[in-house]
């Protein structure tokens, strides 16, 4: 008889966020290995939204039940607390069976040791309960603790962000596990021309330091005199008309990509001359390894997760100092010898970030406890 693992999924979205692709990475990688009968012990099942019927329909192998349109993540802290009650159900349906919450944001809140359930949930980061985030941090502050302690492991991204829940939720380290993300293969180096573009991936929010992105790039134009354009690419429109400072000559240099697909993406890494990423705060920070796979130099951040993910393959900026984002970028710009030990560095560092490297530790991590469940 085959061991169960349930793969909790209803995260996906008609938005497609970063935790969004990380599980679909996941799965995807999950699925090639069922595909090749390296996973022959288990049975998986997914549990996915209904709605989300068309982008789960890509895996071949993967057993998927699809559940209703009111979990998706898409209509705010209503949507998350559904899955929460969704997720402590599927808790009681489900009957000696691992039981996978691919993020933070579901998790079982009730105890359910009795079911002979066991439970492993994934925490990305904190940043909701950093910057009290309205409506999530009252999810971190008094809901997460319980799905922490029903949890018979946690992994997460970074030690970074392990140390933090290990801070915050007084949780033993021992029980936190880490799982660096890993590089989707849609992501490599084309040759392609580089084009006089400067690049950000990822949300258009205030603790992605888009202001900040966008006065550096003025300060490029204007006091440097360099002839770029920068791109920004998130999963929302961003309205330019809330920096004052734009004059006209500079909204006309900025372009905005909504919600692109991966060979889009792909291109953009691969055309452009800079990749920028002066996050406040990162549990992981996954676009500036796939702007590296590309052979795109990166500047980012000094701080939180950013460091310890890319190592001396980026070139680390103050992100409070629009001052040291805009030097960082003028220099990784003009400076031939600096961009193509940055382009080197990157091509190698990348190579430690697979989702098949993740995909075996997780598994790895499945039959220890199975093993150890067993021998109770």
């Amino acid at each position: 008889m085959k061991k169960k693992l349930i793969i909790n999924a209803t995260n996906v979205g008609k938005k497609i966020s970063g935790i969004g692709r990380g599980t679909l990475s996941l799965l995807k990688e999950i699925d090639k290995l069922l595909g090749l009968n390296k996973i022959p012990e288990y049975e998986i099942i997914v549990y996915a939204n209904k709605k989300m019927y068309s982008v789960f329909s890509q895996f071949n192998n993967l057993k998927i039940k699809y559940v209703t349109d009111l979990l998706s993540p898409d209509i705010g802290f209503r949507g998350h607390f559904l899955r929460l009650i969704w997720t402590n159900f599927l808790g009681l349906k489900e009957k000696n069976s691992i039981i996978f919450n691919t993020s933070q944001l579901e998790g079982q809140i009730i105890p359910l040791s009795k079911r002979k359930n066991v439970i492993i949930t994934l925490i990305y980061d904190l940043i909701p309960y950093i910057y009290k985030f309205p409506k999530q941090v009252y999810y971190y502050k008094y809901f997460l603790p319980f799905v922490i302690n029903n949890s018979y492991k946690i992994i997460t991204v970074s030690n970074y962000s392990k140390n933090l829940i290990q801070y915050i939720y007084k949780c033993d380290a021992k029980k936190i596990i880490v799982i660096p993300l890993g590089v989707s293969e849609n992501f490599y180096l084309t040759n392609q021309e580089r084009k006089n573009w400067i690049l950000y991936v990822g949300r258009f929010h205030k603790i992605k330091n888009i202001n900040g992105i966008i006065k550096a790039f003025s300060i490029l134009i204007n006091r440097y005199k360099l002839d770029y354009k920068l791109i920004l690419v998130g999963p929302n429109n961003l309205d330019l008309n809330q920096y004052n400072f734009l004059d006209k000559n500079l909204k006309s240099r900025i372009s905005i990509y909504i919600n692109i697909n991966d060979i889009k993406l792909r291109e953009l890494y691969n055309t452009a001359s800079l990749f920028i990423f002066p996050s406040f705060y990162e549990g992981f920070g996954l676009p500036p390894l796939e702007a590296m796979a590309c052979g795109c130099p990166v500047v980012v951040s000094n701080t939180t997760s950013l460091p310890e993910v890319c190592g001396d393959a980026a070139y680390y900026v103050n992100p409070y100092n629009i001052e040291n984002i805009a030097e960082g970028m003028y220099k990784v710009l003009t400076d031939f010898s600096l961009r193509k030990t940055l382009i080197k560095k990157g091509l190698e560092r990348v190579k430690q970030f697979s989702w098949e490297k993740a995909i075996k530790k997780f598994l790895k991590i499945v039959e220890k406890i199975t093993n150890e469940f067993n021998n109770d």
